[in-house]
């Protein structure tokens, strides 16, 4: 399965762009460059300027239009102001704080959402993770700490709370180059 991420706004989404796509790697998900290939499209997104915003609403409409021909799941993340949060309800299938990312996984999982990854047993790869970076944690790994997710149904699913921020400095990003690296302040 294949993933594809567009980063709108500042510095800062392209660093939380990195965590995001380490933990959906370690899904078991690939990326790619094409979004037409991916079966889940994501946005990490910057409320702050209105050319962003403007930008968010033309992708997941086209994204949309595409769920007629084919099966995938959209998601936004970022700095959304709660005006634009209620009417990404209506459009995203997946709405979360980044400080949520490492409950990504099981929020996908509890969508429906059949990964790599999501068929192994739950403790597949821990050993290893906690050995070559003697980590206690794997952010990636479906199971870990089940999401509460209001609404169901069908219903897009809204994670309000940043009561796990600490997990989230947890996830190592994955760099998009050798020797520049984008940091949160």
């Amino acid at each position: 399965m294949k993933y594809h991420i567009v980063q709108l706004g500042c510095q800062m989404n392209i660093s939380d762009g990195e965590r995001t796509q380490k933990v959906l790697e370690g899904m078991g998900f690939e990326s790619t460059d094409r979004e037409e290939e991916a079966s889940l499209l994501g946005v990490i997104a910057c409320s702050v300027r209105q050319k962003g915003i403007d930008k968010v609403y033309s992708k997941i409409h086209k994204w949309n239009k595409w769920k007629n021909r084919k099966s995938l799941i959209t998601f936004v993340s970022g700095c959304v102001l709660p005006a634009d949060k209620e009417q990404f309800l209506k459009l995203f299938d997946l709405i979360f704080p980044m400080s949520e990312l490492p409950s990504l996984p099981e929020m996908l999982h509890q969508y429906g959402v059949v990964t790599p990854a999501g068929m192994q047993p739950l403790d597949k790869g821990r050993d290893d993770l906690q050995k070559e970076k003697k980590a206690e944690f794997n952010p990636a790994q479906p199971g870990i700490r089940p999401a509460e997710l209001p609404g169901g149904n069908g219903k897009p699913s809204v994670l309000e709370t940043n009561t796990h921020i600490e997990d989230f400095w947890n996830i190592d990003p994955k760099y998009g180059s050798g020797f520049e690296a984008y940091i949160p302040i």
